[in-house]
């Protein structure tokens, strides 16, 4: 090979190094600010600093957990045929988020002490009936979901929850059974929008 053509693929190799970035060659370019700012995620939280609960005897007549306002004694014994509703009223909800659904249930998995002869109705109302709100107002389930609709896409709520409880013994059975609803919780639980 003559030293011309040595030449020209060494200036050629040479060239690409200098394109390929190996040297000080550049194209123009420029940036400027996004100026994306900021997102916060929202929130979905109970709390249960005002949320107190009550024993009071079943009326069908009654279309809401806010209808019971005359609460059973403390001491009140069940007896076979009672049938009972325990309502906790109060409950505080924050839901914060743009296009946040939710549903809210009554779980009864951890509720010790269930004797046969009662029957605990967790689905009595809804589970979760009475929602209110100073402004703006949580609108009613749809489906059972609430979704957050405001313009600053915030509610806070009240919740009340309630619970059924029927107690159909036979005979002398079951006497001095006891149920404890203690370990019973509301829960809030985010589902996908609509």
């Amino acid at each position: 090979m003559n030293k011309f053509a040595k030449g020209g693929i060494a200036a050629g190799v040479g060239v690409v190094l200098l394109l390929g970035g190996g040297g000080t060659f550049a194209l123009w370019n420029d940036a400027a600010n996004l100026d994306g700012g900021t997102i916060v995620s929202g929130r979905l939280a109970l709390n249960d600093t005002s949320f107190q609960g009550a024993w009071y005897r079943y009326d069908a007549s009654k279309t809401s957990l806010a209808d019971y306002t005359s609460p059973l004694p403390a001491d009140y014994k069940i007896v076979p045929g009672d049938e009972l509703v325990y309502v906790g009223k109060g409950l505080g909800l924050t839901a914060e988020g743009g296009r946040l659904a939710f549903q809210v249930s009554v779980n009864l998995d951890q509720v010790t002490g269930q004797d046969a002869a009662f029957t605990v109705d967790q689905s009595y109302l809804g589970g979760v009936q009475e929602v209110t709100a100073p402004a703006p107002v949580l609108p009613a389930p749809v489906g059972g979901t609430y979704t957050v609709t405001t313009a600053n896409g915030q509610i806070n709520a009240t919740l009340d929850a309630g619970v059924k409880v029927t107690f159909a013994a036979d005979g002398t059975d079951a006497q001095n059974a006891t149920l404890d609803l203690a370990a019973a919780t509301v829960k809030v639980t985010q589902v996908p929008a609509a």
